[in-house]
């Protein structure tokens, strides 16, 4: 229930101080990751992610990963991202077959969800291939870079997500 309500201290106190099983599952087979997505809670499902990797590969009873119920409940491309960062895999499918792009797109998910799952199921269901080099404090120079390359649709994606065009580059001035 702490990852659920958020309450990410709790989470943190329960898996490192107790040694708490971090992929215990409810009778529909939800992991905390899972309940954490659910409801929104950024900071819990970084925790979760970075803390307790194996969760990334738990599956609920028709077969959905913490992405697929990200991808299903909410609209938030942050979330997906963290996710993504994190080694979720777009390519994983449910039991009835559909992976998370397939998902997104049946579900009506607004395009820019459609184009980030797409670019990293395209680049072999790697977030750091799709997006080689992106550091987010220097989204700026990442927004040139992907202009340079003529790579238009992630631009539009990251100023969709609310890339900081006047993002400092390590050792650079502004974008």
């Amino acid at each position: 229930m702490a990852a659920y309500g958020g309450h990410t201290s709790i989470c943190k106190y329960l898996g490192e101080e107790l040694q708490a099983d971090a992929v215990c599952q409810t009778s529909e087979g939800l992991t905390p990751l899972h309940l954490a997505v659910i409801q929104h809670h950024d900071e819990t499902v970084e925790y979760m992610v970075s803390s307790f990797p194996q969760g990334l590969d738990s599956r609920a009873n028709g077969g959905e990963t913490a992405l697929h119920v990200g991808v299903l409940t909410n609209k938030d491309v942050h979330l997906l991202r963290i996710l993504l960062k994190g080694g979720c895999k777009v390519g994983e499918k449910m039991y009835d077959g559909e992976n998370v792009y397939q998902v997104a797109v049946k579900s009506g998910r607004e395009a820019g969800v459609q184009r980030l799952l797409h670019r990293v199921l395209s680049m072999g269901d790697s977030y750091q291939k799709a997006f080689p080099g992106l550091d987010e404090r220097a989204s700026g120079m990442s927004l040139i870079k992907f202009a340079c390359m003529g790579m238009h649709k992630e631009m539009e994606l990251m100023l969709l997500e609310g890339a900081d065009i006047d993002a400092m580059q390590p050792g650079a001035g502004t974008a």
